[in-house]
């Protein structure tokens, strides 16, 4: 029995999003002060943080293999406009999760582009 490439990456999506659900909801409840709001998950691991150590390597590392499996899985079948830019987003989210692992947020130091102005999270 042989399960087609396009349904195994499908499931690798799936199973990455339901990590990074289930993921943000467990993590975050270690940190009474976190909020979905107002904070990154990228905060989640950051230096000195609970589980810092695990939120790098048991979410974050397999969440963007996850999703960079599924697009390898896929690139060679694809073809069309669309869904070369979807493929290219996905690429993107795997991108920016397995850099997260190797390289935590610092409390205070974090930049995000916000519009077009660039904001800092206020330490507490």
């Amino acid at each position: 029995m042989s399960i087609p490439r396009h349904c195994l990456s499908s499931s690798l999506i799936t199973a990455a999003a339901g990590t990074v659900l289930l993921g943000t909801t467990y993590f975050a409840s270690l940190r009474p002060s976190y909020s979905h709001l107002s904070n990154t998950i990228s905060e989640l691991g950051e230096t000195g943080a609970p589980e810092a150590h695990m939120v790098a390597f048991g979410f974050f590392l397999p969440v963007g293999l996850m999703v960079w499996l599924a697009l390898w899985l896929t690139h060679d079948r694809t073809t069309g406009q669309d869904t070369s830019l979807v493929l290219l987003a996905l690429s993107g989210l795997g991108t920016g999760y397995v850099p997260a692992r190797s390289f935590p947020a610092t409390r205070g130091r974090l930049f995000l582009v916000v519009g077009a102005r660039w904001c800092t999270t206020p330490p507490e």
